[in-house]
């Protein structure tokens, strides 16, 4: 369906909610007889698409109700792209408590950070890429092929001989999960009635949430039945299942279909410079707060580097972003509506803080409490059961679309408020209290993370969902890398100061080169008291820096605006966007 069509038959004078399938399709049809068809050139195309997007997103848009697949074979897709979703999520957080048992096997923790960033930062940074491939190749294949892909990185984790070759599948599987949860939100945008959305996206925080919970639960169980790497091969059944729904009952709608370019032009709106400055500035941030501080002194040359490197890259990237326009990873043209910006910068911050909790938890069961890798599972439950709030969320949002803005608030103050308590941790925690505090800060996480997709995704016009997607996931997936980054050289910079206070005796290197599950093996009496008490203090610095990542997110909820984003609702909110973006550029 091409552009100009695709525009006459959102703009309507009733709201989706009001018109019968009969008065849409008679409207529809009245509209499409009235628009003169054209396609302008790729290279003078894009001031026109901008001019037709602000009037899409100004005026609401709907699609045409035979787009849809009816109830037995949406749900059948839905199925197919929540599998899809689980999976993707599920290697995330299955590792969470497998972590100190790789430690063991490779006898060391400095790369703990890398398992956890390797993963998020390939996704992150290529959440947009995809988004641009979803927009212009057929939706279907390219789905596929980012199954594929994460389907090639979990058997690279499987068989990894090392520390380096664990760190480079993680990557591989990161670039096939940055397309599948692209894919998935996207399809779904597409697959179902527009008023249904926000439910459907509610049941895909609720998948998410099943992932986290099961992730450190499974991730336990193998690890202490059978080994970590089966962490990974378990994807490979379940890409399989999820690769046989979508080819066998997913058809693409009209409306999904790829937007007409050249080749060319194809590849020059993935924007692949952009990705690639991206993640080289994020590794040298990483690389920057593995080494300073623990294994380097911040003042070396190489600590120093990084730092500088990681800026310039920056400023590089931020340089390449204005100059590439609607080609840009992260368009210019979308970055400057506020419900955008702010959104996305509510859920980078709740994401990091999230992440911290998600991955230093486990440590503290385990190495601090002694717990098995099914006990620390098993204990690490509570914050993944509040996430279920996203389904209640989802369903009240699609009811009372004003409500969106408030649910954003309110969680990041509650998932605050959990944070801040597991800060008091310590050596005797009671399971009431563990139990407890995670249950209020995973209800905080539940009723907020899914929330800034919905509002994203219904400021824009059909044509910029993709790209709106892409940006969003790439801000809430970047944060968790960025997040846990700085959490590991906090972790590990107050473990070497305060171990050479609780245990003198305690050689700092040796101890950074253990594994995390090894302290009771290697240490006894008070020497073993020492150690417990300097990773304490280390966890300590890391929940402080989520309570203050979960902060600043609390803050950002503040600045989009409330408005209704149901649809025949939500006209006002983006011409005010748009308003917003015209007088900034």
């Amino acid at each position: 369906m091409d552009h100009s069509t695709n525009m006459a038959e959102k703009h309507t004078e009733k709201p989706l909610d009001g018109l019968s399938a009969k008065e849409l399709n008679s409207s529809n049809t009245s509209n499409t007889e009235h628009t003169s068809v054209h396609e302008p050139a790729v290279d003078e195309q894009h001031q026109e698409e901008q001019k037709d997007d602000a009037a899409d997103a100004s005026a609401g848009w709907v699609m045409d109700t035979s787009d849809f697949p009816g109830p037995r074979a949406l749900t059948v897709i839905m199925i197919g792209l929540f599998l899809a979703l689980f999976a993707a999520n599920l290697d995330t957080t299955i590792l969470a408590t497998a972590i100190p048992y790789i430690t063991n096997e490779f006898h060391t923790i400095k790369d703990v950070s890398w398992y956890a960033s390797a993963i998020m930062l390939v996704s992150a940074s290529f959440q947009s890429t995809w988004g641009k491939i979803f927009k212009y190749f057929p939706k279907k294949m390219m789905f596929l092929l980012s199954i594929f892909i994460f389907e090639v990185g979990s058997l690279i984790c499987a068989l990894a001989p090392n520390s380096t070759a664990l760190v480079v599948g993680r990557a591989i599987a990161g670039l096939g999960a940055s397309g599948v949860t692209a894919g998935v939100f996207i399809l779904i945008a597409f697959s179902a009635p527009p008023k249904y959305v926000p439910a459907f996206m509610g049941l895909g925080g609720a998948c998410y949430a099943v992932a986290s919970l099961a992730g450190p639960l499974l991730g336990g169980a193998l690890t202490q039945s059978v080994t970590w790497r089966w962490c990974f091969w378990i994807n490979l059944p379940i890409g399989g299942v999820t690769a046989a729904v979508i080819i066998l009952f997913y058809k693409t709608p009209k409306a999904a279909q790829p937007m007409p370019a050249t080749m060319k032009e194809k590849f020059l709106q993935m924007d692949l410079g952009g990705t690639f400055l991206v993640m080289a500035a994020v590794v040298c941030f990483i690389l920057a707060f593995q080494w300073g501080g623990s294994f380097k002194p911040w003042s070396d040359s190489t600590v120093i580097g990084t730092i500088v490197g990681f800026v310039l890259i920056s400023a590089l990237f931020v340089g390449n972003e204005i100059l590439m326009g609607d080609r840009a990873i992260l368009e210019p043209r979308l970055m400057k509506m506020r419900r955008v910006w702010a959104n996305c910068a509510h859920v980078f911050f709740v994401s990091g803080g999230f992440f911290i909790l998600i991955y230093y938890l486990p440590i503290f069961f385990q190495s601090v409490q002694g717990a098995s890798p099914i006990a620390s599972g098993v204990r690490n439950l509570p914050i993944n059961i509040g996430c279920f709030l996203s389904i209640a969320a989802g369903f009240v949002v699609s009811v009372y679309g004003r409500t969106w803005a408030p649910l954003m608030a309110i969680g990041a103050a509650i998932a605050t408020v959990g944070a801040g308590l597991m800060y008091t941790f310590g050596l005797d925690t009671s399971a009431g209290k563990y139990v407890g505090y995670q249950l209020i800060a995973g209800m905080g996480m539940g009723m907020t993370l899914q929330i800034p997709l919905m509002a994203n995704q219904a400021a824009v016009s059909p044509m910029d969902i993709s790209s709106v997607s892409a940006i969003t996931l790439f801000f809430q997936i970047i944060g968790g890398s960025f997040s846990v980054a700085c959490a590991q050289a906090a972790f590990a910079s107050t473990l070497v100061k305060r171990i050479v206070v609780r245990a003198p005796t305690v050689d700092p290197d040796t101890l950074l080169h253990l594994g995390a599950s090894q302290l009771r093996s290697e240490f006894s009496g008070d020497e073993l008291h020492g150690v417990l008490e300097a990773y304490m203090d280390g966890l300590k610095v890391s929940f402080a820096i989520a309570v203050a990542l979960l902060g600043v997110g609390f803050l950002f909820a503040f600045v989009p605006e409330w408005n209704d984003f149901r649809p025949g609702q939500q006209q006002a909110a983006p011409a005010n966007d748009e308003k917003d973006a015209s007088e900034n550029a």
